[in-house]
């Protein structure tokens, strides 16, 4: 990919720019539609106005969206304004109405960004790019905001210029403009844009820094925005060598998705030079999809369960993310439900039933599961372990106690009580996913029905333990 010029702060932002950005970032043949988030303010007024008037793309293949937050009593009129302009400009436009049942109290503007990226990525295809209006004030902006809030290199690289959203792209073409360069160009093509008086509010970190801090600052330093954004290009050089190396030593740890949690091997990353270690399991709990741990808490995870091992039953963890260590392996997951899972009885008529968050189904075998005349028959339900259970697996003399095979078993002891029973009547005939007990299971050549553990519609096409 061709490197661009940087623009000089003599330059001036107009449509030939723009044109010129998005030529040499992609190939526009290759993309179907082109989408615009459109809130109706300046950034995003200015950036589809010259969208349109770059002819870099066709007309009927732009749509401007716009996310209705109804935070504001005028937020159904910045739609309808949003609309006008875009039926003026002949443009199509798409809105979509956040639902404010589901926002916390609160409103903060990350829940409100969550949101409506979440509306983003539904409608986005593999042939489609988004363009949001962030600019270089944003960009110092977001950098000064992490720096503060003690976030690591990667929070230091900021705003990425495109990444992946969903099946498309999110592009933002604006990222090396001053925001006094798009009010130029407004005023020079007399366009009007809506003012969210929320912009004023210095609640908001953003707003803070935008208002009472940068202005101090660039009264000493002037260039200091340009300065600012300018060097997330050498954080991003930085990260990107990290991830290098986390990628390297992660093709030498063994690691595995066993939902609901993601596994990796503690022993292999002790290994690693801690350093390197606490790199690795920042990338890898990244790409996994969890929130980046603060440093003290990761810091904690090796010095108290990879340099050392600690009891069965030990918890670290952060928002979103609780960590433990059972054997050589660490197990992250969201974190667990404590409740005891309610008992379910067993529909012979439908056989599957939601037990806790896992799908448990039933299918005929043959000298596999329990009898076939035992399940027609009788009384079934689904109940969690409680404690004292017996069973009799089949080729042994003597009935062991359930906690005694499980431990033998490796099942880790935070999993135990939400491995689902299967009873006839009030007798234990099976520990779904792992043993039929006699005199239930059915023997060799015998009709039986096998129960299996299901727990996205992924498992269903390759089940396997979920323990």
């Amino acid at each position: 990919m061709a490197l661009l010029p940087r623009m000089k702060e003599a330059d001036s932002f107009n449509e030939r720019f723009l044109a010129s950005k998005l030529t040499t970032e992609f190939d526009l043949a290759k993309i179907n539609r082109l989408y615009v988030a459109f809130s109706g303010g300046l950034d995003s007024t200015v950036l589809l106005h010259a969208l349109i008037n770059s002819d870099v793309h066709p007309r009927a293949r732009i749509t401007a969206l716009h996310v209705n937050h109804g935070a504001n009593p005028a937020a159904d009129e910045w739609q309808r304004n949003c609309q006008r302009m875009c039926e003026a400009w002949d443009v199509t436009f798409e809105w979509f109405r956040l639902n404010r049942g589901t926002q916390p109290a609160s409103s903060g503007e990350a829940h409100l960004r969550r949101q409506r990226y979440a509306c983003f990525t539904q409608l986005l295809t593999e042939a489609d790019v988004l363009l949001t209006a962030h600019h270089q004030n944003d960009q110092a902006e977001t950098v000064l905001a992490n720096l503060l809030r003690g976030t690591g290199i990667r929070g230091m690289t900021g705003i990425p210029k495109n990444r992946r959203l969903g099946r498309g792209r999110v592009w933002r073409p604006l990222l090396g403009v001053p925001r006094g360069q798009l009010r130029e160009y407004a005023r020079g093509h007399d366009l009007s844009w809506i003012e969210d008086p929320a912009n004023e509010d210095h609640r908001y970190t953003r707003n803070y820094l935008r208002h009472q801090v940068l202005p101090v600052i660039e009264h000493t330093w002037p260039a200091a925005v340009a300065t600012i954004a300018r060097n997330t290009e050498n954080w991003r050089d930085a990260q990107a060598l990290l991830d290098e190396l986390a990628r390297t030593d992660l093709e030498r740890i063994p690691h595995r998705d066993q939902a609901p949690f993601r596994i990796i091997h503690a022993v292999e990353l002790g290994t690693l030079d801690p350093m390197r270690c606490i790199n690795l399991l920042r990338f890898w709990l990244e790409r996994s999809g969890f929130t980046s741990p603060p440093r003290r808490r990761i810091q904690q995870v090796y010095e108290q369960m990879i340099s050392t091992r600690p009891k069965a039953t030990a918890v670290l963890g952060w928002p979103q993310v609780e960590v433990r260590r059972y054997g050589d392996w660490l197990y992250f997951s969201p974190p667990l439900s404590r409740d005891r899972i309610a008992p379910v009885d067993w529909d012979p008529r439908r056989p599957e039933v939601m037990f806790g968050d896992t799908v448990i189904e039933a299918a005929t075998a043959t000298g596999r599961g329990i009898k076939r005349a035992i399940y027609d028959d009788s009384h079934l339900s689904i109940r969690s372990r409680r404690g004292g259970e017996r069973c009799l697996l089949p080729g042994r003399r003597h009935h062991q106690k359930l906690k005694k095979l499980l431990q033998q078993a490796r099942i880790p002891p935070w999993q135990r009580d939400r491995i689902p029973l299967l009873y006839v009547d009030d007798n234990l005939a099976a520990v779904i996913g792992l043993w039929y007990c006699q005199p239930f299971a059915a023997q060799e050549k015998e009709p039986g029905m096998e129960f299996r553990l299901v727990g996205t519609d992924e498992d269903k096409e390759n089940p396997e333990l979920l323990y």
